[in-house]
């Protein structure tokens, strides 16, 4: 499911981004792989073209120490959406771990998580599905390593994922 960000609706999400705490983390997962963007920018471009798709407020303010977990709430449901730079394998990658701060993160059963990616160059984002925290959980629980090693993740397969448009019909059931 694509989303078409206008230039100025662009601009303002990695003019938000560039202030959020994720800024401030001298770790792999704070200065993250991308090629153009920080990992924050990213995030926020993500937030806003979700926000756009359902129609929810976008709060992209800047919290030290992060959100609460979560990106959205509407339907009684959490989402926090991840948005890369590129397609690559199409996998969610939810992080566990940061190796190089010795830190481990919860993932939220209740959560859904949103796996999307951008298409820069045509100010756009590309949603391909979501997965609930309990079925990360239970059904891909072996953490994978990050790129370079600095972090290890939870990975649903692209395959794997449940198509998007099932969350504007009627959000995901917590079970």
């Amino acid at each position: 499911m694509r989303v078409q960000l206008t230039q100025d609706e662009w601009d303002r999400a990695v003019a938000m981004g560039s202030q959020w705490h994720a800024e401030s983390k001298d770790t792999a997962y704070g200065r993250g792989h991308t090629r153009t963007l920080r990992p924050s920018e990213i995030g926020a471009i993500g937030e806003a073209a979700f926000a756009k798709l359902t129609g929810v407020a976008a709060d992209l303010s800047y919290k030290r120490g992060g959100d609460a977990g979560f990106d959205f709430k509407f339907g009684g449901i959490e989402y926090n959406v991840k948005v890369s730079e590129v397609e690559g394998d199409g996998a969610l990658r939810v992080i566990a771990v940061d190796n190089e701060r010795g830190y481990t993160y919860r993932i939220n059963p209740m959560t859904t998580y949103v796996r999307g990616h951008l298409v820069a160059d045509e100010l756009a984002v590309v949603f391909s599905g979501y997965a609930e925290g309990w079925r990360i959980k239970r059904n891909f629980p072996d953490l994978v390593p990050g790129v370079g090693g600095g972090w290890s993740n939870y990975v649903v397969p692209r395959e794997k994922l449940v198509p998007l448009e099932r969350i504007l019909k009627k959000p995901p059931q917590a079970e």
